[in-house]
Order: C-alpha cells, then structure tokens, then sequence
C-alpha cells in the first residue's frame, strides 16, 4: 500500500508540474480546474459506488468489480492508441521525424 500511496503522489505531482509548464499562463486556471475535476470529482462518486456494492455484496466483489473497470479501462485506452497512431515497429520511420525538403 505504501508503494502505491507513494506512487500516486508522485504521478499526481509530475502531472500535475508538466501541465502547470506547459500551458500559457492566462489559461493555466481553467486547464488546471478542467484537470481536476475527473481527478477529485470522480473519485468522490467512485468512493460511493463501490462502497455501496461493498456493503451490498462484499469487499471481495468491490475490489474485482473495480479491478474489471481498471482492466476495461486500460484495454480501451490501448485499442484507441493502436487506432490512431497505428502500430510501431523498431527501425520504422515515423512521422516524428525532422522533414526533408522536398527535391525540385
């Protein structure tokens, strides 16, 4: 638990540091409350939910239906990834790459 306690700070922090650098400061309020709300709003409803199936069901059933939301969560985030950027292969050149000039 500490490792994961410890874990989650410094993810939070370093999110939190990259988002805070890298946008312009007139809009750094609205981004910041925007990057918030799904951090601590959802958690609140989260909290609730699985605490109600805890004590309907069981910590057991709570823990498992949370783990299969994380799971569905990280499939979907892969699958979207795959869609859009298309699969890397080692030596493959990308778009990332600096452009050359077009010979005339």
């Amino acid at each position: 638990m500490f490792l994961m306690g410890f874990a989650a700070v410094v993810f939070m922090t370093s999110a939190n540091r990259l988002l805070q650098l890298s946008v312009p400061s007139d809009m750094r309020g609205r981004v910041i409350g925007l990057y918030v709300l799904p951090f601590w709003g959802t958690a609140l409803v989260g909290s609730y939910l699985v605490g109600h199936l805890a004590e309907r069901a069981n910590g057991e059933t709570a823990v498992l239906a949370t783990a299969a939301i994380c799971a569905a969560g990280i499939v979907t985030a892969l699958s979207y990834d795959l869609r859009t950027s298309g699969p890397t292969f080692p030596g493959k050149k990308t778009w990332d790459s600096p452009a050359q000039p077009i010979p005339r």
